[in-house]
């Protein structure tokens, strides 16, 4: 199995097969991701995960955040690391590449698009393995 996430105060999470197949999305809060990280005994293979990264311009706004995405992303290393799983951190940049290849836009309302996210990161992380192809338009 392979998860791919969109970490966050809110975090998408993407379940797929090994070949690429699509199982299920849903989202967590940050008890929900560290519950599931500390008891999962799925067979998990891959991790793929959306990197973070303070942006330049962005320190004043972010002065006094508690990171809940650089958490989220701690915890899944560390579950990776536990049950021998391949962590891959994609940057955020490629999701509007991700979302014309798999067909799945990510809505206007950004709370609601962490599913789609981590979706759109788990479809570009097999694209480049070469287990999907771009969808046709």
């Amino acid at each position: 199995m392979v998860i791919s996430v969109d970490p966050g105060e809110t975090s998408g999470m993407a379940f797929w097969e090994d070949d690429g197949t699509f199982i299920s999305r849903t989202t967590y809060d940050l008890d929900d991701i560290l519950k599931f990280t500390a008891t999962t005994n799925q067979p998990i293979k891959t991790i793929v995960c959306e990197d973070y990264r303070l942006r330049q311009g962005k320190q004043m706004v972010q002065t006094g955040s508690r990171f809940v995405a650089v958490q989220v992303i701690g915890a899944l290393k560390s579950m990776a690391q536990r049950i021998g799983a391949t962590f891959v951190l994609q940057p955020a940049t490629v999701l509007t590449v991700a979302a014309l290849h798999s067909g799945v836009k990510r809505p206007s309302n950004h709370a609601k698009s962490h599913d789609i996210d981590a979706y759109n990161h788990g479809y570009y992380y097999f694209e480049t393995k070469g287990l999907l192809q771009p969808k046709p338009l």
